[in-house]
C-alpha cells in the first residue's frame, strides 16, 4: 500500500503539474488577447492541490503572475502546505491503514 500510495501522489502531482502549467500559458495568452482570464483563485487552487510544480514552472517560463506580491506569497503558502502534506502522509503511513480500516 505503502508504494501505491506514494506512486498515486507522484502521479498525481504531475498531472496537476502539467494542468497547471498549460493554463498558466493559456491564461498569459488571455491577457494578451484580452480575452476572458483564469481566475487567481482557479491557479492557486491548482497549485495547492499539488500542482504547484507547474505553477512555478509556468511563472517562469511564460514570465505570469512573476510581479504580484499576493499571488506568490499565497503560491509559497501552497508550496508549504503540500511539503507538510506529504511530510504528514509519509510519516503517519504506517497508521493508514488501520485508520481507513475503521
Amino acid at each position: 500500500m505503502i508504494a501505491s500510495l506514494a506512486s498515486f501522489m507522484g502521479w498525481w502531482m504531475l498531472g496537476c503539474s502539467i494542468v497547471s502549467f498549460v493554463v498558466m500559458g493559456v491564461d498569459k495568452r488571455a491577457a494578451y488577447g484580452g480575452r476572458r482570464r483564469t481566475s487567481e483563485k482557479s491557479l492557486l487552487l491548482l497549485a495547492l492541490i499539488g500542482g504547484w510544480p507547474g505553477t512555478l514552472a509556468g511563472m517562469q517560463w511564460y514570465r505570469h503572475k512573476r510581479s504580484k506580491p499576493s499571488f506568490k506569497y499565497r503560491c509559497l503558502l501552497a508550496i508549504i502546505f503540500n511539503i507538510w502534506l506529504g511530510w504528514l502522509v509519509f510519516h503517519f503511513q504506517s497508521y493508514l491503514p488501520h485508520f481507513l480500516a475503521g
